[in-house]
Parts: C-alpha cells; structure tokens; sequence
C-alpha cells in the first residue's frame, strides 16, 4: 500500500510538472510529455525518467532533455548522489543530450542548494510544489536547450569552436536563488508567527514580483549568450 501511495504522488508530480511546463515554460513547438510509464524500446523493460523534453530547433535535430521528478518529503526520498546517478542513466537510455532532477524545497530534511549543476548536461532544481512555483525549473529548461544546441552546432564546426558566455546569466541566477530561500525562510515564519502574517505576505508578493523581473532579464541575456572561444 504505502508503495503503491509513493507511486500515485509521484505520479501526481509529474502531471503538474508537465502542466506547469506547457502552460509557462514552453519554447517554441517543444514536445514536452510524460514517460515514466513508458517502457523505452531495447532496455528489457526499463521506464527510467518522468518526463522527456523534445526540442524543436532546426539547425539541431533530436535534441531531448529528460526530467526526474521525486516527490517525496522523507529523509531516504532520494540523495544527491543518486540523483546525479539516476539523470546519468536517464540520459543514456532516453537518447538524451541533457537532465534535470526535480525535488520539492519543502522538504526539511534536505538542506542543499536551490539549483545544482552537475557539469554541463544536468542540473537539480528544488520547486516550491505547495505553492505552485516552478520558476527554477524553467530556469534550467531553457538554459540547458540552449547549451546541447549551442554544443551540437559547434560539433558541426569542428576547429574553431565556442562556449556561451554565461557570467551574465550566473549573476542572476545567483540573485534569484537568494531570494527563493527568503522565500522559503519567511514561510517558515508565517507558519511560527501568524501575528506578523499581512506585513510577511506583503513581503513575499514583492520578492515574487522581483523574482519573476529577474527571470525574466535572465532569459534574455540567454537568449543573447555572447559566444567566446574556448
């Protein structure tokens, strides 16, 4: 029973990841669906990875970007270690250039950054589930579709090739994620305090409102990511 309750919330997850995803996030004609149910042809039955981002660009084509959701709040729902390990495997098996491990930041026994990379290819993000906020997990999205099309038409190149430019980008990244544990901190708060509860919310409006802004100013210096000789 409780493994069959895991497997529904999961579930569960995935569904308002992929919703959340289309709605708000959505580049372009991008395929972006559930998997996770799926067995993948030529793994003797294996259905790694929740969700599959098909990238639609001309000049790069089957470029896929896998997600792995894991919606438990436990301390044993997953480690970083393993997560890392787990979008290795996803990559491998979903035929893709790129991943993404989704947590919930409510979950207090986890204590790590908001947004981790792991190299170039995958990245960990934390998304406030309970109040609907996916914000870091576009954020990685659209920064990892630019990256693996960059990298594949550079490999087309050949000598001569670049990397992004991605100070810019890094610097807001850096003033977002603050933000999101002031965020996370002043929930806590509310929760511990209900007397200060108008002066709190009020905060936490106008730290979303500025968040968005920065997401928003983050996006467009991706978009506009300088190449610079590697």
């Amino acid at each position: 029973d409780e493994e069959k309750k895991g497997t529904q919330k999961g579930t569960k997850f995935e569904a308002e990841i992929d919703e959340w995803l289309n709605a708000n996030a959505k580049v372009m004609n991008d395929d972006i669906g559930v998997v996770g149910a799926k067995n993948i042809k030529g793994s003797a039955g294996a259905k790694t990875g929740d969700l599959l981002i098909k990238v639609d660009d001309a000049a790069a084509k089957k470029i896929r970007i896998t997600i792995e959701a894991k919606s438990g709040l436990s301390p044993s729902a997953y480690t970083e270690k393993g997560l890392k390990e787990e979008i290795a495997e996803n990559m491998k098996l979903r035929k893709a250039q790129a991943g993404i491990a989704v947590v919930d930041i409510n979950n207090p026994n986890k204590k790590h950054e908001p947004f981790i990379r792991w190299g170039q290819d995958r990245i960990l993000v934390a998304v406030d589930r309970e109040g609907a906020d996916f914000t870091l997990l576009k954020v990685a999205y659209h920064l990892l579709r630019t990256q693996i099309i960059h990298d594949e038409l550079e490999k087309k190149k050949g000598k001569g090739a670049t990397k992004l430019d991605l100070a810019p980008f890094e610097n807001h990244l850096t003033k977002i994620t603050d933000r999101l544990k002031d965020v996370k901190g002043m929930r806590g708060n509310l929760t511990r305090a209900k007397g200060i509860l108008d002066e709190q919310d009020n905060s936490l409006v106008k730290i979303k409102d500025e968040i968005d802004e920065d997401v928003e100013e983050l996006l467009k210096l991706l978009r506009k990511a300088k190449k610079i000789k590697s």
